[in-house]
């Protein structure tokens, strides 16, 4: 008996289980006897991350550092899907990366999304100019329970860290002008990206 081949649907996941991460974090904790081994040990885990893992650590630290969160980060086989912000924190996006609002730029209204997704657009495709920039405004009935969309598209290795320098060169102009200090995220956690 023959088993098929593996479809695009189909294929077996490489994955590890919940169950076998937490064997492994009980293994790891039983192992460790002091501090500077789970210093060692998280030295070592930063070492050993892939590229794009790190990657999409920076880009969500340097974003958490101006008050932005984007759900839905993906690596796919092109790069690292950005994921969903929400209009009002694209319109900060914007700013932060040196842009302006759109006039009339109310991310109340689903029908300034379109406005917002498009200068958004504009100030990613410096960095990364075949992004896909997508306005998703909530429906007229759904408007109360989800906000405003916009979805950012694959960026590759290269334009997701070429989008992390941009946000903290933001940032830190943005704590100049307040008096705030600025950090760097991509040099928190490890140096490899």
């Amino acid at each position: 008996m023959t088993t098929p081949s593996p479809t695009p649907d189909h294929e077996p996941s490489t994955e590890p289980s919940i169950e076998e991460i937490r064997a492994a974090i009980s293994a790891v904790q039983e192992a460790l006897d002091s501090p500077g081994d789970a210093h060692k040990l998280a030295a070592l885990i930063w070492e050993e991350m892939p590229e794009p893992h790190l990657l999409v650590h920076h880009l969500s630290t340097a974003l958490t550092g101006v008050g932005l969160t984007i759900s839905e980060t993906t690596i796919n086989e092109l790069g690292i899907e950005i994921g969903t912000i929400r209009t009002a924190d694209a319109l900060t996006l914007i700013t932060v990366l040196g842009g302006t609002h759109p006039p009339r730029s109310n991310p109340a209204t689903g029908r300034n999304t379109e406005a917002i997704a498009d200068r958004l657009r504009g100030r990613l495709r410096r960095l990364s100019p075949e992004v896909k920039v997508t306005p998703h405004p909530a429906c007229a009935s759904c408007a109360a329970d989800r906000p405003h969309q916009i979805l950012i598209g694959t960026a590759t290795l290269e334009e997701v860290r070429l989008l992390i320098e941009a946000i903290e060169a933001g940032t830190q102009e943005r704590e100049r002008s307040t008096g705030r200090r600025a950090g760097s995220a991509m040099g928190r956690g490890g140096d490899r990206a």
